[in-house]
C-alpha cells in the first residue's frame, strides 16, 4: 500500500444542507460563487517529493542556475461527492510546500534556498498500472497555474548528520507551489475519475523549478513536504 493512500472512500465533500442553505445556494449558483470544501481531493497531501538538483549550461556572464526536476506517484480511492447539491462544475486543489529536506549537513548547506521559474504538471487516472496504459476517457494532464512568486526563501533550520531541515521564514507556514483549477471537459473528466468505478485512482505530480546558483545545492537531493490538503469542488 502506498504510504500517501487515501483511507478507504465515503467521505463527502460537505454536510447536509438545511433548507435555508438550499436557497442560499440556488441564489450564489446564480452568480456562480456557489464552492464547499474537499479535503485533499488527489491525495497528495503531505506526499514527499525528490528533486535532484543540477546546474545548467553555463551561460557567459551570468552564473549558472541550479535546475531542481523531480516527480511524485500517489495511490488513492474515490470520493463521496453525495452530499453536493446540483452539478457542480468546477475543481480546485492548491498544492503548498509546507517543508523540505536537504541532503547536505551544516557545513555545505546554504543559509536559503529560493525557487523561481517553477513548472507543475498533474497526470491523473484509473484502471490501469500507468499514465499512458490508460484509456484515454480515464485519464486527465493538466497543467497548474503557479501561484504567488516564491519570493519568501526557504530557512535553514536544524542540521543532522548529512541534512538539514529547511522551513519558510518571517512567519510563513507554507507557500504556495501552485492552484490546479479544473473546469469544463477537464472537470468533467476529473469528476469521472475521483467519483466513479473503478475507485482506485492514481495521481503522478512532476515539478521543475530553478533554485539560487548556490555552488553548494548542485548534484544533491532537496525533499519537499506538501500541504495538498485544501480543495474545494462548487460551480
Amino acid at each position: 500500500m502506498n504510504p500517501h493512500s487515501r483511507p478507504p472512500a465515503g467521505r463527502a465533500a460537505s454536510g447536509p444542507l438545511a433548507p435555508v442553505a438550499v436557497i442560499a445556494v440556488l441564489a450564489l449558483a446564480a452568480c456562480g460563487a456557489v464552492s464547499f470544501p474537499v479535503t485533499d481531493p488527489l491525495g497528495l497531501d503531505k506526499a514527499e517529493l525528490e528533486l535532484d538538483l543540477r546546474r545548467g549550461p553555463l551561460m557567459s556572464y551570468a552564473p549558472a542556475a541550479i535546475r531542481a526536476t523531480g516527480e511524485v506517484t500517489v495511490d488513492f480511492d474515490d470520493i463521496s461527492f453525495g452530499n453536493v447539491p446540483f452539478n457542480p462544475s468546477k475543481l480546485a486543489n492548491t498544492l503548498n510546500i509546507a517543508a523540505a529536506t536537504l541532503d547536505a549537513g551544516e557545513d555545505e548547506a546554504p543559509e536559503t534556498i529560493t525557487f523561481s521559474s517553477i513548472s507543475v504538471d498533474v497526470y491523473l487516472w484509473q484502471g490501469a498500472a500507468t499514465y499512458d496504459a490508460a484509456a484515454t476517457g480515464d485519464r486527465l494532464h493538466s497543467q497548474v497555474k503557479q501561484g504567488l512568486p516564491l519570493t519568501v526563501p526557504l530557512q535553514r533550520g536544524e542540521c543532522g548528520v548529512g541534512s538539514c531541515e529547511y522551513h519558510f521564514g518571517f512567519g510563513v507556514p507554507v507557500a504556495q507551489l501552485g492552484l490546479l483549477s479544473l473546469t469544463g471537459a477537464d472537470f468533467d473528466k476529473a469528476f469521472a475519475i475521483l467519483a466513479g468505478e473503478p475507485d482506485d485512482n492514481h495521481v503522478r505530480l512532476v515539478v521543475g523549478l530553478d533554485v539560487e546558483p548556490e555552488e553548494q545545492l548542485d548534484g544533491h537531493v532537496l525533499t519537499l513536504r506538501l500541504d495538498a490538503s485544501e480543495g474545494s469542488i462548487g460551480f
